[in-house]
């Protein structure tokens, strides 16, 4: 009997422990890492408040900037083509950063933001707008509907700030392009 029940209580830690390491949890700043995508949400996002503080970490990279929202049925139609120009773009030095704008900024916007970014499969590195951020942002780049793209050079630089939706390829492959090769 002893023997049976140190046995089960193994074999249901074995399998927590198989459990917990095949399905990663997803924290505010943390990386969703599969085989097949790779999801990262800004860490201490309420301390971001200008678009070159969120660009920092992608210097000597170009930056193709995606301002959308979750609400936004034109945005989310972009995202499958946004997939497909990410696999043209492999092995080049491109970063894919996500903006949400979600009219406002509380704990339910943030976890329906979240939970869609995962549905969605949105791999990348992605920030949703606190106030001091819009508020920054709106003054600097006019913003005033949704999907926008822009990209950013490898030293910080837009060099385009109204670049073209990935649906575009050809156009966006073009100017991605021309931006690595400045």
């Amino acid at each position: 009997m002893k023997n049976r029940v140190i046995t089960t209580l193994l074999g249901g830690l074995l399998w927590a422990a198989s459990a917990h390491a095949q399905s990663p949890v997803l924290r505010p700043d943390s990386t969703l890492k599969t085989p097949e995508s790779r999801i990262t949400f800004v860490a201490n996002p309420t301390r971001i408040t200008s678009l070159d503080s969120l660009l920092k970490p992608h210097r000597g990279r170009v930056v193709y900037v995606d301002f959308w929202g979750t609400w936004c049925v034109p945005c989310r139609k972009e995202m499958p083509y946004a997939a497909r120009l990410k696999e043209k773009l492999t092995g080049e030095p491109v970063d894919f950063l996500y903006i949400a704008y979600e009219n406002g900024y509380t704990a339910k916007l943030i976890a329906n933001w979240k939970a869609t970014v995962q549905k969605l499969h949105l791999t990348g590195r992605h920030f949703m707008m606190n106030t001091a951020f819009e508020g920054g942002l709106s003054e600097f780049l006019e913003i005033d509907s949704y999907p926008r793209y822009i990209i950013v050079d490898r030293d910080g630089e837009i060099v385009n700030d109204d670049a073209a939706r990935p649906s575009e390829t050809t156009e966006v492959l073009r100017q991605l392009r021309d931006a690595l090769n400045r």
